[in-house]
């Protein structure tokens, strides 16, 4: 199972003219195809972890060691069993963010991620209460 994306509000649209790597006759048409794939097949997020007590990561890897890890599915695959897949951890991206902002200004920032951390912790123990 995975959640499905969209972009973010006032996002950049995809655009390679400026990149100056391909003619504009390559470009620019590249653009709009990812663009138009993206719009009919967002990026789709999964927690593979969840998986990991088989072997495999519920796609076609090893299993997942980190716990925070997150699957990214882009749809640009030969078909939808194999869309590529990019992996990080939440651990590492709150890692670079608290190493990014001065702690005392975004205070109430903070506070609220981890309110909303411990809520999604007490969901999962929820779920874990109902299976005993």
């Amino acid at each position: 199972m995975s959640v499905t994306s969209e972009p973010a509000k006032n996002t950049a649209k995809i655009d390679f003219m400026q990149w100056n790597i391909w003619p504009p006759t390559i470009a620019k048409p590249m653009g709009e195809i990812i663009r138009e794939t993206l719009q009919q097949f967002p990026p789709e997020f999964s927690l593979p972890f969840t998986w990991s007590d088989g072997p495999n990561d519920g796609r076609f890897g090893p299993p997942v060691k980190d716990p925070m890890t997150i699957y990214c599915r882009l749809p640009f695959g030969a078909n939808l069993d194999q869309n590529p897949e990019w992996s990080v951890s939440l651990r590492s991206i709150i890692h670079d963010e608290l190493g990014l902002v001065e702690v005392d200004a975004k205070r109430d920032q903070l506070a609220a991620m981890a309110l909303e951390l411990r809520s999604l912790a007490e969901l999962i123990d929820g779920a874990l209460n109902d299976l005993a």
